[in-house]
């Protein structure tokens, strides 16, 4: 059935569907989305799973400092040092949280001098705020070759992932299919064994 509906093409008449997102979020241009339903704007749709807490769209200092301090309370356990540190940390939060209405954003590094320090966990965490959910763990696969690196890009693309965290890096880390995949609103590639290609949005965060 999905054949003959597709090949109506624009006559569907159908809305761009960007995301969905469960919880409000920012629009690129500042304004707060927090009405369920379909945003125009952004080609997302708001499905909201509880009750909807009303975000302010102008808050005064204390209510920025209540939210600053309300957001980074699970992490301070974590050994983040300084504060440019912790504003690493932060910026991955939100962006986390705005990513679905965003066309592009940087990925986000988390290293330390040992291991075991909770690195991955960390990444999780941010993961979880983009998802709901754990986020899809990929460990790195070390070699001169990125053509792994662009299947598991592509692969995970199309199955729709809101949060990626690719695991244990070691040494320079020099992608060019992760570099498209950070740096465009769009992924194109082959599908394995046909002629044919398609592109996907990259919409999770890194």
């Amino acid at each position: 059935m999905a054949k003959p509906i597709l090949s109506l093409g624009a006559g569907r008449h159908l809305k761009t569907l960007s995301a969905v997102v469960t919880v409000p979020t920012l629009r690129p241009d500042g304004t707060v989305f927090d009405t369920p339903g379909y945003d125009e704007a952004t080609g997302l749709l708001f499905e909201a799973t509880e009750d909807v807490v009303p975000v302010p769209a102008a808050p005064d200092r204390a209510e920025v400092v209540e939210a600053l301090e309300t957001l980074l309370h699970p992490f301070r356990e974590f050994p983040v040092v300084a504060p440019d540190d912790w504003g690493v940390l932060l910026a991955a939060l939100l962006t986390a949280v705005v990513r679905p209405a965003l066309p592009t954003a940087p990925g986000f590094g988390f290293d330390a001098p040992v291991q075991g320090s909770g690195k991955t966990l960390l990444a999780n965490c941010v993961g979880v705020l983009a998802s709901g959910q754990a986020p899809a763990v990929w460990p790195h696969t070390a070699g001169k070759d990125d053509e792994e690196v662009r299947k598991r890009l592509f692969a995970a693309l199309r199955q729709g992932y809101r949060a990626l965290v690719w695991d244990n890096v070691v040494g320079t880390f020099n992608s060019a299919a992760m570099s498209a995949a950070l740096t465009s609103s769009n992924f194109t590639d082959r599908i394995l064994g046909k002629s044919e290609s398609i592109s996907s949005p990259t919409r999770p965060s890194f």
